[in-house]
């Protein structure tokens, strides 16, 4: 059975190939830096912070469920789609 920073490890490469992105085009939309990512994506980092792990699941346009290997359905989000839900749902819950 893999760790959580295994999995994310994989989820990572694997979505990042798949949907065509560069390392730095990750790194971008997570707001880190590429040799970052590229740690994580090689196993070197297995423990990212939370906030990073969020960043990195909406650049990718999943879920973190989904990249942490807590679910294994793969939501199929256009990555800006997911980052405007998250901020609505956000200021939803935020409203009193």
């Amino acid at each position: 059975m893999k760790n959580t920073g295994e999995t994310i490890s994989i989820r990572l490469k694997e979505l990042r190939e798949t949907k065509g992105l560069s390392l730095q085009d990750v790194a971008d939309l997570a707001g880190a830096s590429k040799a970052h990512v590229w740690d994580i994506e090689r196993g070197k980092s297995q423990n990212p912070t939370i906030n990073l792990a969020v960043a990195i699941a909406n650049a990718l346009g999943v879920s973190l469920d989904y990249l942490t290997g807590l679910s294994s359905v793969q939501p199929n989000f256009h990555p800006e789609a997911l980052r405007i839900a998250t901020e609505i749902d956000a200021l939803l819950r935020n409203r009193k």
